[in-house]
């Protein structure tokens, strides 16, 4: 394995090195295989970035590391030399099933020549440090995923009685044109059960009164199975997981961040009293748009206070948006686009309750 880096910035957090550098080394342990790593900065630094840990890593699997300074051709060709040069070793350890680190000493009678050899290895453990497997869950009920391109669904989890959660769906045509009518949704559980089953009509405008179906589901992945259909003609069908998430637990729970885009202001202010609107999946807009942000947040305890905050790419804030009254519980914000240039944003939801506080990031961008 050749790992060509100059080594981790001075911001990385000590958790992204750490996940890196044990992301590596165990791929070179499962596959047995030595790790070269090349600095590829032109200067070769008094103080390298490739702190000792790289060079650890490096050594003890029996590669080696070159430094800032090396030219990129003879690197490559020194490391194609050596593996030229390689051979492989079996030998039986004293212990084979403890768990531990063994370290390991390859030395050669010849004279004058070096030996590049991991400095040791990991034995397994036996059987019987692990409980018996259990047989797992049958997949036989599931069928293989499809997303239809003739419909838009829409899923809004809420809290349901006696830890469940109850779903509700949705759906829209892709296109104005489309001849789909109705959806035949089945909810499955990956053991086979059906939870819900029902034909749904579209929501076909956002000022019409929502048509939709609802049930209540234990937390965890469900199959979604939908067929589309116009009459008695079947178009297309769709097959999709989601999981189920647990929304009385004392943490908050963001359940959804829905961006419903009006087209004009009296549209804009129609709308906010409108629960049933189906929200867009796009996250590139114009300026000229105005956007209603509709954060489906969650506890079990307590009152969940909603905030949401627009930053710029290097997560400057631009502006805190403006809360508007709450539609069936649900918190909604005002974002308007007309002030800020074109480019990338993020959006900073932000989820309180009590002492708990939960933070999710959403891109978006303008294009125009």
């Amino acid at each position: 394995m050749i790992v060509v880096t100059e080594g981790f910035r001075a911001s990385e957090p000590s958790r992204t090195r750490t996940t890196t550098l044990r992301s590596i080394a165990r791929a070179a342990r499962l596959s047995n295989i030595p790790i070269y790593i090349v600095d590829p900065s032109p200067d070769a630094a008094v103080d390298s970035q490739l702190n000792g840990t790289w060079s650890a890593v490096s050594t003890e699997t029996g590669g080696m590391l070159f430094n800032g300074g090396t030219d990129l051709h003879t690197a490559l060709d020194r490391v194609a030399a050596e593996l030229d040069a390689r051979y492989v070793l079996e030998f039986q350890g004293a212990a084979n099933d403890d768990g531990a680190f063994h370290r390991i000493e390859v030395t050669v009678k010849r004279k004058g020549a070096r030996v590049r050899a991991p400095s040791g290895y990991w034995a397994p453990f036996g059987a019987s440090r692990f409980p018996p497997v259990t047989p797992g869950r049958s997949y036989a009920n599931l069928l293989t995923p499809h997303v239809s391109g003739l419909i838009q669904p829409w899923f809004r989890m809420a809290p349901g009685p006696n830890g469940t959660t109850r779903v509700t769906f949705s759906w829209l045509p892709r296109s104005a044109n489309s001849r789909a009518d109705r959806v035949e949704l089945n909810a499955i559980t990956f053991e086979g059960k059906t939870v819900h089953a029902a034909t749904v009509d579209p929501l076909r405008s956002a000022a019409g009164d929502p048509v939709q179906t609802a049930f209540e589901a234990v937390p965890g992945p469900l199959q979604i199975s939908m067929t589309v259909g116009s009459g008695p003609k079947v178009l297309d069908t769709d097959v999709r997981y989601i999981d189920v998430p647990r929304l009385d637990a004392s943490r908050p729970f963001l359940a959804a961040v829905e961006f419903i885009r009006p087209r004009s202001l009296p549209e804009f202010l129609a709308l906010q009293s409108n629960a049933g609107v189906m929200p867009t999946e796009v996250r590139e807009f114009h300026r000229q748009d105005r956007l209603l942000v509709r954060v489906r947040a969650f506890a079990a305890s307590g009152e969940t206070q909603v905030t949401v905050r627009l930053m710029n790419r290097r997560r400057e804030s631009l502006m805190e948006l403006p809360a508007l009254p709450p539609v069936d519980g649900t918190a909604q914000f005002d974002l308007p686009f007309a002030r800020f240039p074109r480019g990338e944003y993020l959006l900073e939801i932000k989820a309180v309750s009590g002492v708990e506080t939960v933070t999710q990031l959403q891109t978006i961008r303008l294009i125009g």
